[in-house]
């Protein structure tokens, strides 16, 4: 019985050693290699070093800047909306002019 115990052991580890060393190929570790440089040279793109780096006040300034553009293009509106208003005035007031008189 303890023969048979010993042999099984052996056996269990004997496989589990050759489990283990054909776990890791040739193939896998040189798409690791890949992997890794691959994302070595990802992390050093100026995009990635931007995104680490982060200005805290960018979205402030991002915000600041959007409402003053949004303020400049409401007054520009507001300032033709006022044009074609007061030449409608005048174009009505010519126009009544005639009858009113």
């Amino acid at each position: 019985m303890r023969s048979k115990l010993r042999r099984i052991t052996l056996l269990l580890f004997v496989f589990g050693v050759t489990a283990s060393a054909c776990g890791s190929s040739p193939a896998n570790v040189a798409k690791q290699s890949t992997l890794d440089a691959i994302s070595a040279s990802v992390r050093q793109t100026s995009t990635a070093v931007a995104a680490r780096n982060q200005n805290p006040n960018a979205s402030i300034e991002t915000a600041q800047a959007d409402a003053t553009n949004q303020a400049q293009l409401a007054l520009g509106t507001q300032g033709a909306q006022e044009e074609l208003s007061a030449e409608a005035q005048a174009a009505t007031a010519s126009a009544e002019a005639p009858i009113r008189a």
